[in-house]
């Protein structure tokens, strides 16, 4: 049986010279697989005939069928009484936190299991790992507009890293690691370099792991991590394009 948590974070193996499924269709595919998870809705699989690839990068066709095979079986499979009842809980939400709930589902990327977190969780400090100094007592840095910040190693459940792919290549990639607490929030998002220490994170005796189970897409970590990655960087094409529109707009309106 699969939960939302298994869809949000399964992801498969990218084709380039061979054919491969739509990564879009997909991944959109994949959303509404999640929203009927969390929602008792259905997603009628066998309706669906996703386009194949082969000059451009897709996801293998095996795997993803293979994958869908296990969710034919789970949106098959009878709700449980403690489901049910969750369900029911969920409707005697009041309408604003439903609201709450739903904006920050579908818009900002709040995680949609577990605890309830805010529509606009505090943004974690950024700094390059050079500027990164940890301790036995915990982590300080010092970011690029010269604040400076420290996490005591008493707050501190573990360290994750993540590789970012941009421009759907393995060739453009940057390197992050994640301080989070004990409430799964990211504390400090620090980029790392070739010359950062592979031991950097030691000194505070915490959990080190390298999250394998996102293959770099920004938009992926931000679902998972709102408050580490902005919309703009989960979205860089369409935030250009919203910024020339406005600076077009704005020149537009001097003009008259």
């Amino acid at each position: 049986m699969l939960s939302a948590d298994d869809v949000l974070l399964t992801r498969f193996a990218a084709t380039k010279l061979r054919p491969g499924y739509d990564q879009r269709q997909v991944d959109d595919l994949l959303d509404r697989v999640v929203d009927a998870l969390l929602t008792g809705g259905d997603v009628d699989l066998a309706a669906v005939r996703l386009r194949q690839t082969r000059w451009r990068e897709g996801y293998d066709i095996a795997e993803v069928d293979a994958f869908l095979d296990e969710v034919r079986v789970t949106l098959a499979s009878p709700r449980t009484a403690e489901e049910d009842e969750e369900d029911a809980s969920a409707t005697r939400l009041p309408w604003h936190e439903l609201a709450r709930h739903m904006v920050g589902t579908l818009l900002l990327g709040e995680p949609p299991e577990g605890e309830p977190r805010l529509i606009k969780p505090p943004r974690a400090p950024r700094a390059s790992a050079k500027h990164v100094t940890v301790t036995r007592d915990g982590v300080t840095w010092r970011s690029r507009s010269l604040r400076r910040g420290r996490v005591a190693v008493g707050d501190i459940a573990r360290v994750v890293t993540v590789r970012l792919e941009y421009n759907g290549t393995t060739s453009s990639t940057v390197d992050y690691a994640f301080v989070i607490d004990h409430a799964e929030g990211v504390r400090l998002r620090a980029r790392l370099g070739r010359s950062t220490p592979r031991d950097l994170w030691v000194p505070l005796g915490v959990p080190v792991s390298r999250d394998r189970s996102l293959l770099g897409r920004p938009k992926d970590v931000r679902r998972r991590w709102p408050e580490a990655i902005s919309w703009a960087h989960a979205y860089p094409v369409v935030a250009t394009v919203l910024i020339a529109g406005a600076v077009l707009l704005a020149l537009s309106l001097l003009d008259t």
